[in-house]
């Protein structure tokens, strides 16, 4: 079965992005930063991307929140109205 067209389109694009890549790293006028860029760029796609790690930190006033009950929810918002404007 042949390719999709889309495929050899991709193929040769990302290539051509290679090839952009490789002379900017190499480019001693390029700034140092688009430089590296380049080459991380490269090492990804060579290497894979690192895992990245994600940390989730739970915040202990939506921890108590999620122990109210809707009612206590909207007792305690009802209230909130009653307070003076500043």
């Amino acid at each position: 079965m042949p390719a999709p067209k889309a495929a050899g389109y991709f193929e040769s694009r990302d290539g051509h992005l290679v090839r952009i890549k490789l002379a900017i790293a190499k480019d001693p006028t390029a700034p140092a930063a688009d430089r590296l860029r380049a080459i991380e760029s490269l090492e990804n796609r060579a290497l894979g991307r690192p895992t990245e790690r994600v940390e989730q930190v739970s915040n202990p006033v939506d921890e108590a929140l999620d122990a109210w009950s809707d009612e206590e929810i909207r007792a305690y918002l009802e209230g909130l109205d009653d307070l003076p404007s500043p």
